[in-house]
């Protein structure tokens, strides 16, 4: 235990001296692509470096001339089938490194049963398990009215589950669920658990095209395990997404040996760093490779044989 602490201050004592502000090209709240937008059918993918190289230092020298000083440039989460382009970032001195992958679940069959029914009878059996355990528990959509009331009880199950995150980035305001609704419309959307009045899990999703993307959610620790509440969350956004006609679920990086354990399958997101400082530069994969969060994980496969 002694050894464990002492790595973890080390790390944390690192990470101190490493901290800089950081101009990021992605979303820190959500995984995948959503820092910029190409048409590769129309620019080949040297061309779009070359571009958002271009649009990144004019940032950097607007915000300095400005008196805000962003010595390190991050361009988050670039697709497998663009990795390509990856290798002109590294030609540009960017350093090359990925975190934990972006789990995807594909949705090919008609519909939720037909879902369960590819399963194979272990894991079958364990869904039908878990969604029993939620008899008496009344599952709704929340409106923006019913979210606002329920704010800080919200927020509290949020922070339960954040706290405890192998991976977190960011630490969320507490009214911004409550404006992705307003802003969003019909594109977001809040379920909760109840029993009674008491909002027991809640978990939050955003329509972008055909993929739904499961965003952030909360729930009570100390009835997870007699309810299942995260795993019936999981459940739920599959049936969602049915429901919404979308192709794929984006369950996002964390929790990677649950989510495969419901048929997401992981997918690597590549990212890419430069310090301004040629000579910090010389030392950025070095320090990722120290910092960066390591989850071991067993990846499960619960489909049928040929499925």
């Amino acid at each position: 235990m002694f050894f464990h602490g002492l790595a973890q201050w080390f790390k944390r004592w690192v990470a101190g001296k490493t901290a800089a502000d950081i101009l990021i090209c992605g979303n820190m709240l959500l995984t995948g692509e959503h820092g910029y937008f190409f048409d590769y059918q129309k620019i080949n993918n040297d061309k779009a470096v070359e571009l958002l190289e271009k649009a990144l230092d004019e940032v950097v020298d607007i915000m300095g001339r400005e008196g805000i000083k962003m010595p390190v440039i991050l361009v988050k989460d670039i697709a497998p089938e663009r990795r390509g382009h990856g290798s002109a970032f590294v030609e540009k001195g960017f350093t090359e490194f990925c975190i934990q992958p972006n789990m995807l679940l594909e949705l090919p069959y008609e519909h939720f049963e037909a879902y369960l029914s590819a399963m194979s009878t272990k894991y079958r059996t364990r869904a039908k398990r878990a969604m029993k355990k939620m008899e008496g528990i009344e599952k709704r959509e929340m409106s923006q009215v019913e979210i606002q009331r329920e704010l800080p009880r919200i927020y509290a199950l949020y922070k339960e589950v954040a706290k405890n995150a192998g991976f977190n980035m960011v630490d969320l305001n507490e009214y911004y669920l409550l404006a992705l609704k307003r802003d969003l419309g019909h594109a977001f959307s809040m379920s909760g658990y109840f029993q009674g009045d008491k909002l027991l899990a809640f978990y939050t999703t955003i329509r972008n095209g055909e993929e739904l993307e499961a965003h952030f959610l909360g729930y009570d620790k100390a009835l997870n395990h007699d309810l299942q509440l995260y795993l019936n969350c999981l459940y739920d956004i599959i049936r969602q997404g049915f429901e919404a006609s979308c192709k794929t679920i984006v369950f996002a990086r964390t929790a990677l040996e649950i989510k495969s354990s419901v048929g997401a399958v992981p997918h690597d997101l590549w990212c890419y760093v430069r310090h301004q400082n040629t000579l910090v530069n010389n030392f950025t994969g070095t320090i990722l490779e120290y910092l960066k969060p390591v989850e071991e994980w067993v990846p499960r496969h619960p489909f049928k044989e040929g499925v």
